[in-house]
């Protein structure tokens, strides 16, 4: 069990390019989607999975505008209060943000998340997917 775990963790340590790492990814899931509906036309099935990843990427795009923007922020410092104690009995007093200076904490450039290659990606992936379709029928 040991190796694996070593294996794994050799397995982080290698780091490849975003743009690259989402090719691949979606070159697998094309693939195994395509596997999977073999009974449908080639191009049909590479149309729908090239479309289905367009979604995806488009969809992992908005999730990280929405973690930009701190839309879930009261979830948020709710979870960073139970992390730091507060609202224990253990402790009488713990000495916490309060809600302002949290927003203005994890609304800052530090904790932002990229969602550029999402986007990119999704975009291309759907437009492509249109264009395909757009040539299937002429």
């Amino acid at each position: 069990m040991n190796y694996v775990f070593n294996k794994l963790s050799k397995l982080r340590s290698i780091h490849i390019n975003k743009p690259l790492f989402l090719l691949i990814v979606a070159f697998l899931f094309i693939s195994i989607y395509m596997y999977i509906n073999r009974h449908i036309d080639f191009y049909t099935n590479l149309i729908n999975g090239i479309f289905l990843m367009g979604l995806i990427y488009l969809s992992m795009g908005l999730s990280t505008y929405i973690h930009n923007i701190g839309l879930f922020k009261t979830f948020r410092y709710f979870s960073y209060k139970l992390k730091s104690g507060a609202y224990s009995k253990r402790y009488k007093e713990v000495e916490t943000m309060s809600f302002a200076e949290f927003t203005l904490l994890i609304t800052s450039e530090k904790y932002k998340k990229s969602g550029k290659y999402y986007y990119i990606f999704g975009f291309i992936f759907l437009f492509l997917s249109y264009l395909m379709v757009l040539a299937i029928l002429n």
